[in-house]
């Protein structure tokens, strides 16, 4: 018996080793697959949804007649102009939703490849492909890369920023430091999160002291073309939002700013740290225990034995240098956040954190399994699995059934089937940008904030549209604003309400006040809604 337990588990190890041996000889073909998985994936979730409101404003700011027009809508927006300019050449080859993300999805893919070929250029093939996997199949990083928004080409920039500027300090090479801030120039005219990772870059150089003349000179060179970079859009766009970033951190994403008074600010940094892994791996457990593995992976950076050697196949020793690299960024953004200037923890303006928290778990998981692909690549699987199967998406967000496109296009329709040409269609500020890109794409956009109610054509249909504050109705607002409207533009009794975006819940909440209890919404999903307001001269003189 025991010569048979010893033969199993010698068949077994051996089996092992020989999927091991398979996996490490073709590990250029695994990455590719699982880069095309992950590919497809962004396909599949970039198809048959319609818009959010983020990505309509996005295509509305870009759907402009000349450059000039677009970089000065943008200065409405939140974000520096690249992607603007982007969908503004790419609006010719289609306007459709999935066209539209196209670039998205390219990018979100680039990303993935070029992070991999980062993570292992310092960690070895089995770190790289973990965190590629990872990277490629996580679902909230398939969502990320699948929306008009700036995160997929902001990684991409970031990704293949680290790589070029590794590859200049490893093998002394000035074309690649100076690529390497070439596409961090890039990643901030996309997002203004780059600055962190700029700042960071700059702080790791200086630490790995290379005193080659020629790569110090390409350093200086692509530092001050940064520097110079963020002063202008300091000057042109950062200082005028100031009270948008105030209202940001009052309101909306008031968790994400630290408050004097409520509670700790090393608390707030811990918490917000952990929500940063949750947003990342989409699963509240999953991250906190990857929480603790990230942790691990950064003190390895920190305190590694002086005999240790590196990874298989790995081009660099992880060195404490590295893992200054990975933990500014974090601290530079809590800092920005307790200061009131950025947001911090589980959102997604702290993706870009996920290019050095999946690289430093995956470090961990190539040092905790002992170097083992086999291992590395089932165990991150596994992580992508549960995560998939028992994730929670963030707030706001859509379910994909909820979003399907056709339930758009039946709203459209019964707008047009059933509004009559002379009513009024009342709407919130978010729907304001689905309706204009589904009813009247065409027609000349501005997003400059508007403090009362404002009136528009589109489509044939007067738009009525409250103030840029109010960007979804509720029970609390909805009354004050109907009678404003009322009495401002002295619409006919026939008042529609359209509701379309996060969180529409309108007409279940006014069902419960008196005047409003004979509404008949129709719902198109949970994330549209029409009804008519009957009787509306008598509302708002006798609502509360």
């Amino acid at each position: 018996m025991v010569g048979i337990a010893v033969n199993v588990h010698d068949a077994g190890a051996s089996g092992e080793g020989q999927l091991e041996a398979r996996l490490q000889a073709h590990s250029g073909l695994l990455a590719a697959a699982i880069l095309a998985l992950g590919f497809s994936l962004r396909l599949h979730a970039a198809s048959g949804t319609f818009l959010n409101p983020d990505e309509a404003l996005h295509f509305l700011t870009a759907n402009q007649l000349s450059l000039a027009a677009v970089y000065r809508e943008s200065l409405s927006t939140a974000h520096p102009p690249l992607l603007m300019f982007v969908l503004h050449f790419w609006r010719h080859l289609g306007t459709s939703e999935f066209v539209l993300r196209v670039p998205s999805v390219l990018a979100g893919t680039g990303f993935c490849w070029c992070f991999y070929a980062w993570v292992n250029e310092l960690f070895g093939k089995v770190a790289g492909i973990a965190s590629l996997a990872l990277a490629a199949l996580l679902p909230p990083m398939i969502e990320l890369s699948s929306e008009i928004r700036q995160y997929a080409l902001l990684l991409l920039f970031l990704s293949a920023c680290v790589y070029f500027v590794e590859k200049a300090l490893t093998r002394s090479s000035a074309p690649a430091m100076l690529l390497g801030w070439i596409f961090l120039d890039l990643a901030l005219l996309t997002h203004y999160a780059a600055a962190f990772v700029a700042i960071a870059l700059g702080v790791y150089c200086i630490l790995r002291n290379q005193a080659r003349r020629r790569l110090l000179a390409a350093w200086i060179t692509g530092a001050v073309s940064a520097a110079a970079l963020v002063f202008f859009l300091y000057r042109s766009h950062i200082a005028r939002m100031a009270g948008t970033l105030q209202l940001a951190a009052q309101e909306w994403m008031r968790t994400s700013y630290y408050h004097p008074g409520h509670g700790s600010a090393v608390l707030f940094a811990f918490a917000r740290t952990v929500g940063v892994l949750q947003f990342i791996f989409g699963q509240l457990v999953v991250g906190d225990l990857l929480f603790l593995l990230f942790a691990a992976g950064i003190a390895c950076l920190f305190w590694k034995p002086k005999d240790q050697r590196p990874l298989a196949s790995s081009n660099l020793k992880p060195s404490w240098q590295l893992g200054v690299l990975f933990v500014l960024p974090f601290v530079l953004n809590c800092a920005a956040a307790i200061a009131g200037k950025y947001p911090y923890g589980g959102t997604r303006h702290c993706a870009y954190l996920s290019i050095f928290a999946i690289a430093a778990v995956s470090y961990a998981l190539a040092k905790l399994l002992s170097g083992r692909l086999a291992r590395a690549l089932g165990t991150a699987l596994l992580i992508v699995i549960v995560c998939s199967l028992f994730g929670h998406p963030h707030r706001p967000y859509m379910l994909r059934r909820d979003q399907n496109e056709r339930n758009m296009r039946l709203a459209i329709a019964a707008i047009r089937l059933q509004v009559p040409s002379e009513a009024t269609l009342f709407i919130d500020s978010q729907t304001g940008f689905l309706l204009r890109y589904y009813l009247c794409r065409d027609a000349p956009f501005t997003d400059a904030p508007v403090l009362t109610l404002r009136s528009y054509q589109c489509g044939g249909y007067r738009v009525i549209s409250a103030p840029t504050a109010t960007y979804t109705f509720t029970a609390e607002n909805f009354p004050k604003q109907l009678r404003q409207m009322a009495q401002t533009y002295k619409p006919s009794d026939a008042i529609w309400v359209f509701q379309a975006g996060w969180d529409v819940k309108l007409p279940g909440e006014l069902q419960s006040l008196p005047q409003f209890h004979d509404l008949q919404p129709q719902w198109f999903g949970r994330n549209i809604v029409l009804f008519q307001i009957s009787g509306s001269k008598n509302i708002v003189t006798n609502g509360p």
